[in-house]
């Protein structure tokens, strides 16, 4: 199926705030690799801005991991140091795709851009990711299956590591990286189960 000329401006776009930040991308250069006149962008869009806003709008990482947290993965919460494992995998192999890779970088650029969206940011993105895992800390404290520590620390604990795997491996695509992210994953979850499992 082909896109519609408005989702080729949308691919584009993203290829290219991704590479070269808002400030860096033009109407121009979108329009050339699109293969239209700049002028028919504005058929679309009213401005570069709006091309944005739309792309962020589009894009809700902070619901991808709830999406991914399903009552069959709590399920598995019998096995907690698997499911740790399992479910900080998926996520890893999420934002493995090239969209989220586009993504992450592009809220990076944003996040040091002047007059940014502010419920478009890299702070959101980790805060919700944080979120997920406090429901999952908190369900491990129901079960019994951890000490009793706040769950926003230990959702704080678990998720800054798990960002800097992404940030360090995932963000190229590099098999050995993967892999590498793989063996960094599992340390780190050794490590914390270890740190936090109840008596």
């Amino acid at each position: 199926m082909s896109l519609s000329t408005k989702e080729k401006i949308i691919s584009v776009s993203l290829d290219q705030f991704s590479s070269y930040g808002f400030a860096g991308s033009s109407v121009r250069n979108i329009a050339k690799e699109v293969g239209i006149r700049e002028s028919a962008i504005y058929n679309h869009f009213s401005s570069k801005n709006e091309i944005l806003n739309e792309i962020l709008e589009r894009y809700s990482p902070w619901d991808a991991g709830l999406n991914l947290l399903t009552d069959d993965s709590l399920n598995e919460l019998e096995n907690p140091q698997k499911f740790l494992y399992s479910f900080s995998e998926k996520l890893l192999n999420h934002w493995n795709s090239d969209f989220e890779r586009k993504m992450l970088r592009l809220l990076i650029f944003e996040e040091f851009r002047e007059n940014s969206n502010p419920d478009n940011s890299l702070k959101k993105l980790i805060s919700s990711l944080q979120e997920l895992w406090v429901i999952i800390f908190n369900e491990m404290k129901k079960l019994n299956i951890i000490s009793n520590i706040d769950s926003e620390v230990l959702a704080n604990e678990f998720v800054a590591p798990l960002f800097f795997i992404r940030l360090e491996f995932i963000s190229g695509e590099d098999s050995k990286k993967i892999i590498n992210a793989n063996d960094k994953l599992k340390g780190h979850i050794n490590f914390f189960w270890n740190a936090i499992k109840g008596e």
